[in-house]
């Protein structure tokens, strides 16, 4: 018993220090961007708040890792791989 508490007293002095987290995005930027029911455009709508994410994410979670995926024409392409 007298182990075990010592054990807990221990782990729970123990602080973390960070969290790595890896974290990929894929925006759907196909045609429905393109309206204008949003002020100009949906696409520049996403372009605003994505990056607004991007920012915040890094300065909350400085060793973390991002990947962006931006997806139109039936297709994806890679614009930033983790880093």
């Amino acid at each position: 018993m007298q182990l075990k508490a010592q054990i807990d007293k221990f782990n729970q002095s123990i602080t973390r220090k960070a969290v790595i987290r890896y974290l990929t995005i894929v925006v759907d930027m196909g045609h429905a961007t393109l309206k204008q029911d949003m002020r100009p455009n949906r696409g520049i709508v996403i372009k605003n708040l994505l990056s607004s994410f991007i920012y915040e994410f890094a300065e909350m979670n400085p060793l973390s890792k991002l990947a962006l995926i931006v997806t139109s024409n039936e297709g994806a392409e890679m614009l930033s791989d983790f880093n």
